[in-house]
């Protein structure tokens, strides 16, 4: 099992969380209490650069989507950012494809 490596930058308003390796669900915990620092830290709009992200299961869906309501219901974004093709697919079996806020890049996900 690879581990899950997590860093922060700023770009403009937003913070961009870099993931690389695996989110699941020995991982999962360390990205929810991760993220949930960097929101209250930083402000509601995240950027999640997944261009490093091997591997995603249901336990990483599940984080995506309370991270999502909760910046929502902040009046900010979560963007998810550069997912590589198999973390893409699992996105796009679930339907939050369409629900969440995907981008191709980076710079094209920071508000």
């Amino acid at each position: 099992m690879q581990q899950l490596r997590l860093s922060t930058r700023t770009h403009d308003a937003s913070t961009v969380v870099a993931l690389s390796g695996e989110l699941d669900l020995a991982t999962a915990p360390e990205l929810d209490t991760y993220l949930d620092d960097v929101t209250q830290g930083s402000g509601p709009h995240i950027v999640l650069d997944m261009s490093g992200l091997t591997f995603m299961d249901s336990t990483g869906i599940r984080i995506l989507i309370r991270h999502h309501r909760q910046t929502a219901g902040q009046g900010g974004r979560l963007g998810i950012a550069a997912p590589q093709p198999i973390v893409a697919k699992a996105l796009k079996i679930t339907g939050l494809d369409q629900e969440l806020h995907l981008f191709e890049r980076v710079e094209d996900a920071v508000v």
